[in-house]
């Protein structure tokens, strides 16, 4: 109400055309003017606040990543965290030096004629200390973590001298990614090659990236990206099999198996998620939840199918429903970017 109060001397200006454009600046409470965009499309008239130029209050803890200036506040803590886990990598190295330097004569007398090491005292002595306290002191230097400890520490100092993001920030992001999917159709195979809107090439993501999108969508119930992200770490793993050459990813099929099989449940596609739980059970056999899962699915289909055993009517509308919502959606917001600036296009 207190908006379209403020608004209101600009309305009296608008023009009757059916397409019209035009943005006011307006100061409030002192704050730098905010851009509001006002659009008129026949009788409907379409208010875009700019709110990504200067927020209108102070940012809760999860919107502080919502302006650039702060994303570039977290882009300079790269610098420091690379710089302190190069400095516990050269311990870790100086570390792990140590241990080959014990291990080295060991190796070196294995590979000798049993005869000539234990026939002579000097390498049977050598023999009995490298199986006493040298292999005690080779346990307690691999069992050393103060460069661990170090390094964490430096972190947690870092944390309050550099700004780094939050949980909930990473989700903010994730959500950023599939609005913008969704709003201009873009297909996720050439996002996750680092193509947006035919410009290439940002950073191409990897199976774990890709997986992280999935599970972030999968967190705030969006199913819908949570199967086209892990469709796609599903691909990505596939291409890091074939390449020996990529590094191995903490992800497993099977991680991806499991959110892809519920997401493809909870969307009703319930033959498909049968399916994959049994992709699933294969790479796990003794997963804990599989085969429960299977048994449940089974039991739902059962329900579902007609006399005929085909898909219902009901889920055939529905499935038909969600394209056209997607479609009527990309094609509102696509019309108001063309009428403003001439042609569709990203911002």
């Amino acid at each position: 109400k207190s908006l379209r109060n403020l608004l209101a001397p600009a309305f009296t200006e608008f023009h009757e055309e059916p397409h019209s454009f035009f943005s006011v600046s307006v100061t409030i409470r002192g704050k730098t003017p905010v851009i509001i965009m006002l659009a008129k499309v026949s009788n409907i008239v379409i208010l875009c606040l700019c709110y990504l130029l200067i927020p209108l209050r102070p940012a809760r803890s999860d919107e502080l990543f919502t302006a650039q200036i702060e994303l570039e506040a977290v882009f300079s803590s790269q610098s420091a965290v690379v710089e302190a886990v190069e400095i516990y990598l050269a311990k870790e190295r100086a570390r792990l030096n140590e241990i080959k330097k014990i291990l080295l004569p060991l190796d070196e007398r294995s590979r000798k004629d049993s005869f000539q090491v234990v026939s002579n005292p000097i390498s049977a002595f050598l023999l009995v200390k490298s199986l006493t306290v040298d292999l005690d002191d080779l346990l307690s230097i691999t069992q050393q973590k103060q460069n661990a400890d170090e390094l964490a520490r430096t972190i947690e100092v870092l944390k309050t001298t550099h700004r780094f993001p939050s949980k909930e920030d990473l989700s903010g992001a994730a959500v950023a990614i599939t609005r913008l999917q969704d709003t201009y159709l873009l297909d996720t195979g050439a996002m996750a090659r680092g193509e947006v809107d035919g410009h290439c090439c940002t950073n191409e993501l990897d199976v774990d990236d890709c997986f992280e999108l999935g599970r972030q969508s999968y967190n705030t119930g969006d199913h819908y990206h949570t199967i086209l992200w892990m469709n796609e770490a599903l691909v990505k793993a596939d291409e890091a099999k074939r390449n020996s050459s990529r590094s191995s990813s903490g992800v497993t099929e099977a991680d991806i198996l499991e959110y892809l099989a519920f997401s493809t449940y909870s969307k009703g596609e319930i033959a498909r998620a049968i399916s994959l739980t049994k992709q699933l059970l294969e790479l796990d056999p003794g997963h804990p939840r599989a085969k429960g899962n299977i048994g449940h699915y089974e039991k739902l289909l059962d329900d579902r199918r007609g006399e005929d055993g085909r898909q219902s009517d009901q889920d055939k509308i529905w499935c038909k429903l969600i394209q056209v919502k997607r479609f009527i959606h990309f094609e509102s917001f696509s019309f108001v970017c063309f009428a403003f600036t001439g042609h569709t296009r990203m911002y």
